[in-house]
């Protein structure tokens, strides 16, 4: 017995296992039944999959499988004596579906401490009726309070999953084409005390999946899931700036007459500092307008980036590339 499969065709196992390919297109296709007695029968299941390509989104693509029953020769050549074709159709499920995190639907930063807004939306973009629908939503993070979680829908919590099926959203039991529907909840984050460092710097992966039981009300289990976001947790980046005369140990770091006197100069330093706490930073401009009667000294010292006067605009800007978290940068 041998098989002809369809371009689009995978094959993943068969019992009893086919014999060994012994040439080019024999693989995984021919069986040998030594013998089979009057009124007998012999069955071979094969386990097969099919490329994406063979799939018609929303819709139903047929494939045909054709078994063939014949003879081999003594020099192995096959004679063929019954044909048999069968053709099945491969079903996409067609149900669309995207998550947004506070209005977004890409990757995009949060803030500890604030309430993340999220809205689930599916939809069947396809011709068949999708029945039985249930949405998880899996929130992977340390920094989410789940406890405060508001869901009109009072879905289904379970660790950190999230799930909706028809007993909380009714039009999840019967999905016609173009039926579409969104789920909306929010969840708070946690503030950083009390939290330890490294889950300060843990980003928050959503993963949303939807299994389907049906469609046109023949059994289907396919499961459908949406690109995984990212939220990271927003940095903080605090700048000081101070003009100072004297140091902290009360020396001068300043020259001239203090306080000023008119027609005379008197001279301050200017001290910036940037810190960086939970993730990296880069690309980052530090700017001030020097006053009038203001004159820069061109005297500076840098620990990070570059320190640039536009004598035009007379505008300072500092820029660093790169603070990595937990580190510092001086001026």
């Amino acid at each position: 017995m041998q098989a002809a499969y369809p371009a689009s065709f995978v094959f993943s196992a068969a019992q009893p296992a086919p014999v060994k390919a012994t040439g080019a297109g024999e693989l995984n296709r021919r069986w040998r039944i030594a013998s089979l007695e009057p009124k007998s029968k012999s069955t071979i299941t094969i386990t097969v999959g099919f490329l994406a390509s063979a799939v018609t989104p929303g819709g139903r693509t047929p494939v045909e499988l054709v078994a063939q029953v014949g003879f081999l020769d003594a020099d192995g050549e096959f004679s063929l004596q019954q044909e048999v074709a069968l053709t099945t159709a491969v079903i996409e499920p067609g149900l669309s579906l995207a998550l947004v995190v506070n209005g977004k639907s890409t990757d995009a930063p949060v803030n500890l401490g604030e309430t993340v807004n999220y809205s689930v939306v599916y939809k069947n973009i396809g011709t068949q009726v999708l029945g039985d629908v249930t949405v998880t939503l899996t929130l992977d993070s340390p920094v989410l309070d789940l406890a405060s979680l508001e869901d009109t829908h009072l879905g289904s919590v379970s660790g950190g999953t999230i799930t909706w099926a028809k007993d909380q959203v009714a039009a999840l039991g019967r999905l016609q084409p173009l039926d579409e529907g969104t789920i909306d909840f929010t969840v708070k984050l946690k503030e950083a005390k009390g939290l330890q460092p490294d889950q300060l710097t843990t980003p928050i992966t959503s993963t949303l999946k939807a299994a389907v039981a049906s469609i046109n009300d023949r059994p289907l289990n396919a499961t459908v899931a949406a690109k995984p976001l990212v939220s990271t947790i927003n940095t903080t980046l605090d700048l000081d700036a101070q003009v100072r005369y004297f140091d902290d140990d009360n020396l001068a770091v300043g020259l001239g007459p203090l306080p000023p006197v008119v027609g005379q100069a008197t001279t301050y330093r200017v001290y910036w500092r940037l810190a960086n706490s939970l993730n990296e930073v880069t690309d980052v401009a530090v700017t001030t307008t020097l006053s009038p009667g203001v004159t820069w000294e061109s005297k500076q010292y840098v620990s990070a980036g570059d320190l640039a006067v536009d004598e035009k605009t007379r505008e300072v800007t500092w820029t660093v590339s790169r603070i990595p978290p937990g580190k510092t940068g001086d001026d």
